[in-house]
């Protein structure tokens, strides 16, 4: 965890006035705020949090839908618990502003975003084609193995044998890739 406001490196001589003066800033910063919370809050309903909440629980899983909530002075309105949920429901902040400077900024923000959760979509997929293509292998590999055996151990190799040495592989690999998945 990184603070963000620091004293300087080198102390002015009026660095307690300095100090007093921001903290009483910060003070009717805050009381401010709970004024303009209660003023916003009397005119609308925090409806984007509802809307998070209710996609949430259709798309659980924030690699599927990526979610920002977009916002003027919202994120500086929000309660704790609001931004508790939106934390907890892995949701993303943008900030938009009247000026056209920043649609760069929401624009690489947006980029960003769907750039996290598109790699980790490419990484899942590249997985799961790892995973068919060893499991292939392995299927293979139990098939001639049991194949062999089952000639071995049920005398001639005709087709019931195999057939059933098939069956046993596909077991036996079902069996292993479960207990590889733990």
């Amino acid at each position: 965890m990184l603070d963000i406001w620091r004293p300087r490196d080198r102390i002015p001589s009026n660095q307690d006035e300095l100090e007093q003066h921001a903290r009483q800033s910060l003070h009717d910063l805050t009381v401010q705020l709970e004024k303009t919370r209660t003023a916003v809050q009397e005119a609308w309903i925090p409806r984007g949090f509802h809307i998070l909440e209710e996609l949430r629980r259709i798309w659980p899983n924030p690699d599927d839908l990526p979610i920002a909530m977009y916002s003027k002075r919202g994120y500086f309105l929000a309660t704790p618990d609001q931004l508790e949920l939106i934390e907890n429901l892995k949701a993303h902040w943008i900030l938009k502003n009247d000026e056209n400077e920043y649609f760069e900024y929401v624009q690489d923000r947006v980029e960003r975003i769907v750039g996290i959760y598109r790699h980790n979509h490419l990484v899942k997929k590249k997985l799961r084609r790892m995973r068919i293509v060893s499991l292939s292998g392995v299927f293979i590999s139990f098939a001639l193995m049991t194949i062999v055996l089952g000639s071995h151990v049920f005398g001639s190799g005709s087709l019931p044998e195999a057939v059933l040495s098939c069956i046993f592989s596909v077991l036996l690999t079902y069996a292993l890739d479960r207990l590889l998945l733990r």
